[in-house]
């Protein structure tokens, strides 16, 4: 049948593309919930920084003791770094036994006056981890960097939780949008169907068949195109029908007249045939005798005013 294979040539594209603009939608709202969620954990350590600079600064001499300290009220790991990259005091290890710092992108970030991000694996702590320096000065000279760090496994669970969601509800969307599709694609598909098989009995001389008007624009002016065409044609195939009917009648009617004319003509022709026979019989047989027999010419000269007569 024509009707399967007319919408499985619609349904497709139409279920192509809103997967796509599914699909795109939950690449894009996965990406901006990522880079929403490290911004939010980002400000956090930004504030934890600011909260906690003063008591650094106002503790320097035991800056090592207060970062424990502070690091474990918080949650946090915090590292205080000079300008040079010594660490001098951590929350979480020993700074007399850590590299130098100044390698850090975090740090160089934050000594060039802005704040300092990275996200990277730590080899002290064994995790993935966010971090945020900024710069601390005084009398506009950087004194040292303060530098949060927080452990992106929270972060990591809440957003497989959130990845998660927007999965299942791409999916229900999906199902919902191929549903549409295919009830878009058949109110395509039916009327131009419909429309295939009425050019198809027209193709066969049938006009008499009209198709349905869908109500979409565009497809309704061609039903209209068809039903009018339809209709010139058959109108115009019954004139030509019945002016082949009348001029098969007349053609009829002077046939008749032919065969009237023609049995008059043999009929005048049998009569007059009796009569020209007996003239010819006469004649001959005149021109024979009639010079020795004058009586008998007599005769024939009155039978042929005879046979006059009778012609």
């Amino acid at each position: 049948m024509r009707s399967p294979k007319l919408i499985w040539q619609i349904f497709p594209p139409f279920l192509a593309i809103a997967v796509a603009t599914l699909l795109a939608t939950a690449w894009y709202s996965s990406k901006s919930f990522n880079k929403l969620y490290y911004e939010q954990l980002a400000d956090n350590l930004k504030a934890q920084s600011r909260l906690i600079e003063p008591q650094i600064m106002a503790n320097f001499s035991q800056i090592d003791t207060v970062c424990k300290t502070l690091g474990k009220k918080g949650g946090l790991r915090i590292t205080i770094i000079l300008p040079d990259g010594q660490v001098v005091g951590d929350s979480d290890g020993n700074p007399a036994t850590m590299k130098d710092h100044s390698d850090r992108p975090e740090f160089k970030e934050a000594l060039s006056g802005s704040v300092g991000k990275s996200i990277r694996f730590s080899d002290t702590l064994g995790k993935n981890m966010m971090y945020l320096a900024v710069a601390v000065t005084k009398e506009n000279q950087i004194v040292a960097v303060i530098r949060t760090a927080m452990p992106i496994t929270v972060a990591e669970k809440g957003l497989t939780t959130l990845h998660k969601k927007i999965l299942w509800t791409g999916l229900v969307i999906t199902i919902c949008a191929a549903a549409a599709s295919w009830v878009v694609s058949r109110k395509i598909s039916s009327p131009i169907e419909q429309m295939t098989e009425a050019a198809e009995r027209f193709a066969t001389g049938d006009f008499s068949s009209r198709t349905v008007v869908p109500n979409t624009m565009e497809l309704a002016e061609l039903a209209k195109t068809l039903n009018e065409m339809a209709e010139r044609i058959g109108g115009k195939i019954d004139t030509i029908t019945k002016d082949q009917n009348e001029t098969q009648a007349v053609l009829a009617s002077m046939n008749r007249l032919e065969n009237i004319r023609r049995d008059f003509v043999a009929n005048v022709s049998h009569e007059l045939k009796t009569p020209i026979t007996s003239i010819k019989g006469f004649v001959e047989t005149l021109l024979e005798e009639g010079a020795n027999n004058p009586e008998k010419t007599q005769n024939f000269a009155g039978l042929r005013k005879t046979a006059k007569k009778e012609i």
